[in-house]
């Protein structure tokens, strides 16, 4: 092996490394952050080393047809199926739910909420249409526990760690092979 070939495979391993730390890394990194996320609401807590559950809510103390879903989940399951990455910049990932109540949700919230003037429709049992009424503006307090689902955890930095190890190693594997042709 002369020195032009010793010269060429170092460039070939930088390049390597630099596709895996700004490209492959931060996607795989998004993608068990997203996953962690789903085990969250699957599992109605928060994995921080170890699960903290969730406190129940009224509608699931009630008798009613969704008294039968966990906290945050609902038929449609718009908060749990909302969670998404995006690479943002070269080893840079992002991990966001655009749902509006998502942050209410994670963080909790304790405070006024105002609510504008509107119209409400009621059916009633036995007529065709709705009435509609005028509701004027009211404040209300609101108290929203905090059911934290995204966000960092001891149980998601392992998983980080777990990834750049298994990125590192298998450079260092194909180094290795390479050295042996």
């Amino acid at each position: 092996m002369n020195a032009d070939e010793i010269g060429r495979r170092i460039v070939s391993v930088k390049d390597q490394i630099v596709r895996e730390v700004n490209s492959n890394l931060p996607r795989r990194i998004g993608n068990a952050a997203v996953n962690m996320t789903n085990r969250n609401f699957r599992d109605a807590g928060w994995r921080d080393g170890g699960l903290k559950p969730w406190k129940t809510t009224r509608r699931q103390q009630g008798k009613g047809k969704d008294s039968q879903y966990l906290p945050l989940h609902s038929r449609r399951e718009h908060l749990s199926r909302s969670t998404q990455y995006k690479v943002t910049g070269p080893g840079e990932v992002t991990v966001s739910n655009p749902v509006p109540y998502a942050w209410v949700h994670n963080y909790g919230f304790d405070g006024i909420v105002r609510v504008g003037a509107h119209k409400r429709k009621i059916l009633k049992k036995g007529r065709k249409r709705a009435r509609r009424y005028a509701v004027r503006a009211y404040s209300r307090h609101m108290r929203i526990p905090r059911r934290q689902f995204m966000g960092r955890s001891r149980e998601l930095n392992e998983r980080i760690t777990e990834l750049v190890n298994e990125t590192i190693e298998r450079i260092r594997r194909k180094i290795s092979y390479s050295e042996k042709l």
